[in-house]
């Protein structure tokens, strides 16, 4: 019975998608020596197994193995590398503020930098939370660039002991987006006139709908004025054919001005008086012959 219950432990083991595995050494970003952590299985048996960094966490193995070690010393182990992170993170610690300039000077500070700017970044990078107190500034910050701040007698509660520890502050300028410099220019803005307070959030809306608009408007422009420049050739073209087409006679020579509402019959009935003075002159050409 016992054989059967521990075959059945093992192939219960293997066959979960994740394994414990018991470390036979120190693991960089895994753990200590002798600690039962949960990998994925090729992990596990590829990497640990094969290299003889861990074994697999069977019933009653790490005491056969390490039985001078126990969970308290583990947990102690793992608390100590925490806290040496812990310190190295605020020895490193660098935060930003950004400040108004001076409207007088662009280089300084419009108020000086205080430890009310300091805390909000100090709680959301370095993780700690001084009292205003603890934070002490050497000198009055009053330009942009890297200073040097200390905090001292900072107790946390976590690690249960007290810490004075500096880290760096970079002042730094507001920037400020032009939004209004990265837009084309065309003729909406060039040619836009001042609205009232009212038609002000229309601009802003349609101000896309209004650009293209325009851009139509005037494509539309240039091809009316080529097709009016295009039409006027070829009128122009045909009244000089048919200037020189028609025969010099005396009908053409003699002709008058007349009223606008002659005009149409001039040009409805000019076929035929040319017809006509052509008989004319046939007549008295054949009357002096005779």
């Amino acid at each position: 019975m016992k054989f059967v219950s521990l075959f059945t432990r093992r192939a219960q083991f293997f066959s979960k998608s994740i394994s414990e595995v018991i470390l036979l050494q120190d693991v960089e970003g895994l753990g200590f020596e002798g600690q039962i952590v949960k990998v994925q299985p090729g992990y596990a048996f590829n990497v640990l197994i094969k290299k003889h960094k861990a074994v697999y966490n069977f019933p009653f193995m790490r005491e056969r193995i390490f039985p001078d070690i126990t969970d308290e010393h583990i947990e102690k182990r793992i608390f100590d590398a925490n806290l040496i992170k812990f310190k190295k993170k605020l020895e490193d610690l660098t935060i930003s503020v950004i400040k108004e300039p001076s409207a007088t000077n662009p280089d300084l500070l419009k108020t000086p930098l205080s430890v009310k700017d300091l805390l909000p970044e100090l709680r959301k990078r370095g993780k700690v939370n001084p009292e205003p107190a603890q934070v002490k500034i050497d000198q009055e910050i009053i330009s942009y660039g890297k200073y040097n701040v200390r905090v001292e007698n900072y107790h946390d509660d976590y690690y249960n002991l007290r810490l004075n520890f500096k880290f760096r502050v970079e002042v730094r300028r507001a920037e400020h987006k032009q939004a209004e410099s990265k837009q084309p220019l065309d003729l909406a803005t060039l040619t836009r006139k001042k609205t009232a307070p009212g038609a002000a959030k229309q601009e802003g809306e349609g101000g896309e709908k209004s650009a293209q608009a325009t851009k139509k408007e005037t494509k539309k422009k240039e091809k009316g004025k080529k097709k009016d420049k295009g039409k006027k050739g070829e009128t122009q073209g045909e009244h000089k054919q048919a200037e020189s087409k028609q025969p010099l006679d005396l009908a053409t020579l003699t002709r008058k001005k007349t009223a606008p509402g002659a005009a149409k019959q001039e040009g409805e009935g000019g076929e035929k008086s040319a017809q006509a003075t052509k008989k004319e002159t046939k007549k008295k050409e054949k009357g002096k012959k005779k």
